[in-house]
């Protein structure tokens, strides 16, 4: 069975490591999901930044996927935004909000793809481990619900959507 916990992986006397989330299929959509909405939301951020060089989009995105992360991506184009000489039809204070807004969202998934996923015996609860976390830290444990990362989608994607509305993707050169 390719649910089973890993007992080696044992954190908590309470709960054991997971393989996989077949015990909660409407969790996994939602972290697939998840993963797609933030594909867009870098494309969103791909195109704010071949905006702000002025440049063509093939050629940024060439150097836009040599840059490691996301956080590395985001805090690059909020460098550029700075010195951008931006054009009146653009704006440019409100194109850094979004750009910062999809930065501070970025945190979420991080959490969730390093932490330890665990859940019961039962499999009535799954939570994340950070063992980074105070071992009496509220933080080491945290449960998680489709729910939470279907909220974090949706807020994605509003960032990511009002970022694409802002930047007239139709008009950047390729």
């Amino acid at each position: 069975m390719i649910s089973s916990p890993s007992p080696h992986l044992m954190t908590d006397p309470m709960y054991s490591s997971l393989r996989t989330l077949a015990h909660d299929r409407d969790l996994a959509a939602a972290l697939g999901d998840m993963v797609i909405a933030w594909a867009y939301a870098e494309e969103a951020l791909l195109g704010a930044i071949t905006r702000i060089l002025g440049s063509r989009l093939n050629l940024v995105q060439a150097g836009y996927y040599g840059m490691p992360t996301i956080n590395a991506r985001i805090q690059f184009a909020q460098g550029l935004i700075t010195e951008w000489d931006c054009p009146g039809e653009f704006d440019k204070d409100t194109i850094s909000f979004e750009i910062d807004k999809l930065g501070k969202l970025a945190s979420a998934p991080n959490h969730w793809i390093h932490g330890n996923w665990c859940s019961t015996k039962d499999r009535s609860e799954t939570v994340i481990f950070d063992h980074r976390s105070h071992r009496d830290s509220s933080k080491r444990r945290k449960p998680i619900k489709s729910a939470d990362v279907n909220n974090h989608t949706v807020a994605v994607l509003a960032k990511a959507d009002a970022l694409s509305g802002l930047i007239d993707w139709e008009s950047l050169p390729l």
